[in-house]
């Protein structure tokens, strides 16, 4: 690259989950150097293909302390099952991994079986029971109560869940 003044470009580009991105650079270049980037990236989900993928054979599995998360990648989003044990609780299971005091997922899901006790930052606690469809913001913790395993479906703030 030669010359001073600005150069923009766009790129296409495929990841090796087949997730696709469009990229628009503008470089700012002074003296055949580089002295400033910004970037625009925009996911194209793709053209969503009919079928159903099963849990049974998830795309990747995290585990940890008594839980794990089951993920499924598709090109409208991960979904993740989240299957949490009797005495599970994120501060005391996933906070190592996460490395933030409470956790910063905003999770959208729904409740298949068990019952989880959330608390926010702020102090205000509620229940999580089999049949509901909610919403928690970043800055909570979680617990399991009582002896059932819970069960959980989330397809906001499972992609980068539990990954160190």
């Amino acid at each position: 690259m030669a010359g001073d003044g600005s150069v923009s470009f766009m790129q296409r580009c495929e990841y090796p989950d087949g997730s696709q991105v469009l990229a628009s650079s503008v470089l700012d270049v002074d003296g055949g150097h580089i002295v400033r980037q910004e970037e625009v990236q925009a996911w194209d989900p793709g053209e969503l293909r009919p079928g159903y993928q099963d849990f049974a054979r998830p795309h990747e599995v995290r585990t940890f302390g008594k839980g794990r998360l089951e993920l499924i990648h598709t090109p409208a989003g991960d979904v993740g099952r989240m299957v949490l044990s009797p005495g599970w609780r994120w501060s005391e299971h996933v906070r190592p991994i996460a490395g933030t005091d409470l956790c910063q997922a905003a999770h959208v899901g729904y409740q298949v079986s068990g019952r989880l006790r959330i608390q926010l930052a702020d102090g205000t606690t509620f229940d999580a029971e089999p049949g509901q469809v909610g919403s928690v913001p970043p800055g909570h913790d979680a617990w399991v109560i009582g002896d059932e395993t819970a069960v959980l479906l989330d397809w906001a703030g499972a992609t980068d869940y539990a990954r160190g």
